[in-house]
């Protein structure tokens, strides 16, 4: 009897207040291949808020002809989705930085020190789906001396990364880089592959984040759902998860 109504109130506990800070989504309207328009953007903030979000960093992608995006476009973005929320009285506090993707534009802002950042000097950036940059590396090292705090989006969905079990993962966090997982990669939502390698990282203590990676409507009620997931609940336990460390301040920056 005792172990079911604890088991019951374990699972009561998923799901809400686990997680409440998130740093990895697209909800500005409009800007890349994420939400389209503003009502859907806070839509989604209103249900991360019901599941016990409390602080969004949004991340729009920056693409080299394909998502040209720049600061000013997304601050501009942002404000009008802030706007909305005091608006709409829906207490979450959003701020923005970016997803750059792994390209020459990104490389030549690094060296400049003129990327977009959250929290202490944290950045934010994706590889190419298809191989791993020669320049990796190098391109590590030079975040690291302008002072910034390198964050790889979703590894466990870079299949060429799979090859050697988690070694090649293991070098590269070598080098200084934090890594980021996405939500839906424990469940299985993109293929079997990459659940199996995001849960062989958390297995090994190599997240250091969890990220949404919002897109859309249907990408939050998925999302929620895997907030019941094992792994999941097991990370977000962990002391040591960087979103913990998170707290929103009161006023916009």
């Amino acid at each position: 009897m005792l172990n079911w109504l604890f088991g019951k109130e374990k699972k009561m506990e998923r799901g809400t207040a686990l997680i409440a800070f998130d740093m990895h989504s697209h909800l500005i309207p409009g800007i890349d291949d994420g939400v389209k328009t503003l009502d859907q953007s806070i839509e989604i903030i209103r249900n991360l808020h019901a599941h016990g979000y409390r602080y969004l960093v949004t991340t729009p992608h920056i693409m080299q002809g394909g998502f040209d995006n720049t600061p000013e476009i997304i601050y501009d973005g942002l404000e009008k989705v802030r706007a909305r929320l005091a608006a709409e009285n829906i207490p979450v506090r959003l701020d923005a930085a970016a997803e750059y993707y792994f390209d020459d534009n990104f490389i030549s802002l690094a060296r400049a020190g003129n990327l977009m950042t959250f929290g202490d000097r944290y950045v934010l950036f994706e590889l190419p789906a298809t191989a791993k940059p020669r320049q990796l590396e190098d391109l590590i090292f030079v975040l690291n001396t302008q002072g910034y705090r390198p964050i790889l989006a979703h590894p466990e969905r870079y299949t060429y990364l799979h090859s050697k079990g988690l070694s090649m993962y293991a070098d590269i966090k070598d080098f200084g880089i934090q890594f980021q997982c996405n939500i839906l990669s424990f469940t299985g939502y993109y293929s079997e592959r990459i659940q199996q390698t995001a849960q062989a990282l958390c297995d090994a203590g190599m997240v250091d984040w969890v990220g949404s990676d919002i897109h859309n409507e249907r990408h939050t009620g998925n999302v929620i759902q895997a907030l019941q997931d094992d792994y999941l609940y097991k990370i977000s336990r962990d002391p040591n998860l960087m979103n913990h460390k998170m707290a929103a301040p009161e006023q916009p920056v």
